[in-house]
Parts: C-alpha cells; structure tokens; sequence
C-alpha cells in the first residue's frame, strides 16, 4: 500500500496506483474502499475496462454480501419468533394446569360439603329417634 500511496503523491493520476490500492482493499475485504479507489480511477481513465471489471466484480460481492446477511437476519428473526412462540405455548399450558388444580380443587371441596351435609341430615336424624 505504501508504494502505491507514494506513487499518488508524485503522480496524483496514476491510475494503476489507484487499481493496485483497490487490489489491496478487495484482498483485505474492504470491499467499500477498494469501490472507492476504483471510481477514483475510472474518473481519470472512464474507459479502462480492466477497472470497469474489477469494480463490477467488487459490486457483485457486496451485493453477495448483502444477501448473506439479509438471508442470516430472516434467519435469526425466525428463530427469535419461534422462540416466542414456544415460550407462549409454554405459558398457556401453565395457565392450563393452574386452571385445571384449581377447577379439581373446587370439585373436592364441592364434595366435600355434600357429605358434610349428608353427615350433619345423618346425625339430625339420629336426634330425632
């Protein structure tokens, strides 16, 4: 990178210093600032076709980039709603059960006060003999 840097400092329209840097960067995957040196370059030279190659490749790897990442957010973003989902499901069926106990409960105390009351028509009865 050096070498090139000092070429643009002797000639700032070096356009193959400007390729080489945009080399370094895509080798590097920065891929924002090799696009950078790349149009540096077609600025000077609009027609070289080698930069026009090697700045359209660049684009498709950033666009490549951008997919991937978009694929891996939905990605992500599923997993996190059926997460949700699950935690939800999780949920209900604890209310369920607490619904359930204590619908059983109210039937065993139901009960209970139906032989409470046959007991106490029991036991008047017996008085009454």
């Amino acid at each position: 990178m050096r070498m090139f840097n000092q070429a643009l400092d002797i000639d700032p329209q070096h356009v193959e210093a400007y390729l080489g840097r945009a080399a370094i960067y895509v080798h590097q995957n920065q891929l924002v600032n090799a696009v950078e040196q790349f149009q540096k370059a077609l600025k000077l030279d609009p027609h070289n076709e080698r930069v026009q190659k090697y700045m359209n490749g660049c684009w498709e790897k950033i666009e490549e980039y951008r997919q991937r990442a978009n694929k891996e957010k939905e990605e992500k973003e599923d997993k996190v709603k059926q997460k949700i989902k699950d935690l939800l499901l999780q949920q209900e069926k604890k209310e369920r059960k607490k619904k359930e106990k204590r619908a059983k409960g109210k039937e065993k105390h139901k009960h209970k006060d139906k032989h409470k009351n046959c007991l106490l028509y029991t036991s008047d009865a017996a008085d009454d003999l």
